[in-house]
Order: structure tokens, then sequence, then C-alpha cells
């Protein structure tokens, strides 16, 4: 899988999965991530990869399930909340 870069320094990026950029759907396709129940989806740069943010926690941004996946070595996160 290659890695994704989205140029993102300090802004944590969130889309409802109807809203998704193309590149990250594709991506999530390609890495076999469930989209069916997934309504929330966003990119948090790796200036945050060693706090923690509850609002991106279950229940508040997934409220049955919170996935999350590297997209790149710099430490950038796809964080994925589902409803069921």
């Amino acid at each position: 899988m290659p890695d994704l870069d989205l140029n993102l320094e300090s802004a944590i990026v969130i889309w409802s999965y109807d809203h998704c950029p193309e590149t990250l759907k594709d991506y999530m396709k390609l890495a076999h991530l469930r989209n069916d129940d997934l309504d929330w989806v966003a990119v948090r740069p790796p200036v945050y990869e060693n706090d923690y943010i509850n609002w991106l926690e279950q229940p508040s941004f997934g409220c049955c399930k919170v996935e999350e996946h590297k997209l790149n070595e710099k430490g950038t996160t796809l964080v994925l909340g589902y409803h069921a």
C-alpha cells in the first residue's frame, strides 16, 4: 500500500463519508477498509500523533466504533467513525 500524503501540518480535517474526497475513498478501497456504516472520516496530522483528542474517540466521533489507520511514514492518521 503506497503512502498517502495530504500535506496537512496542523489541521484536523473532517468530512462526512458522502463528502469525503475521492482520493481518500480510493485509498480506503485499496486498503480494504469498511465503508458500510461509516459516518465520519478525519485526517489527523502528525503534530497530534501523541495527543489524546477526546472528540475523535467513541462515542463522539463514532457512536459504535472508531478506527485509526496510518496513512504515511510521517504519522498522518486516518480516523474512521462508524455508527454500527
